[in-house]
């Protein structure tokens, strides 16, 4: 995968993105302007997976960029409805945790360990 985040947008109004094992203030910059496609299309969930990203590397600094940003996004007009993440590691709970903290609860956000439910719980706020 890179040191990219991997977005997939062919399966709009679900939008897959897998993490990169490390996240950098540049590649979350990356990111989130790939989401620009999806302005003026409608609303739309984020299934996003974290089971490749290495915990270590994830700051509380880096955290509160990443919520900051996707705020700033979604007020500028992108019509994020919800969040679900993906996730097998334990080790990533305080990440998604904190998170959570960081972000509007404008929107919901669920943890989830399996695709398929995630999907569901998705479709549901469409």
């Amino acid at each position: 995968m890179g040191d990219r985040f991997d977005v997939r947008l062919e399966g709009h109004p679900i939008v897959r993105i897998c993490f990169p094992e490390q996240v950098t203030k540049a590649n979350i910059d990356d990111f989130l302007e790939r989401f620009e496609v999806l302005r003026g299309r409608g609303a739309f969930g984020t299934l996003t997976y974290l089971d490749a990203l290495e915990v270590t590397g994830v700051t509380a600094e880096l955290r509160r960029y990443f919520a900051a940003s996707v705020e700033a996004k979604v007020a500028s007009g992108l019509e994020l409805v919800g969040e679900a993440v993906v996730s097998t590691r334990r080790a990533l709970r305080p990440i998604i945790t904190g998170y959570g903290w960081l972000r509007s609860a404008s929107r919901p956000m669920r943890a989830f360990k399996a695709e398929a439910e995630a999907e569901a719980w998705l479709r549901t706020l469409l």
